[in-house]
């Protein structure tokens, strides 16, 4: 379930020519990561959507659907029936 999340991924620019790039899951407020290449920033999302998903179950809070999901070839978008 987890890998259907979108993954959005910024430059951030600390304004003294420095930068990082941050990966979040549009879904899940507040998962994110960070790192010194966009792919470095995903892999640290993964643990961190992780964590994050952990700490709803633990605390028996509701998990967020995928915003889209894809199967078989299909985007499928929740609360659509069609």
């Amino acid at each position: 379930m987890g890998s259907s999340y979108s993954v959005l991924v910024t430059r951030e620019d600390w304004g003294d020519g420095s930068y990082c790039y941050t990966a979040t899951h549009p879904e899940l407020s507040g998962c994110r990561s960070q790192g010194s290449t966009p792919e470095e920033a995903k892999g640290w999302l993964t643990e961190a959507r992780e964590m994050y998903l952990d700490a709803l179950r633990s605390a028996n809070l509701p998990i967020p659907e995928p915003s889209v999901i894809r199967e078989s070839g299909v985007i499928r978008l929740p609360g659509y029936s069609g």
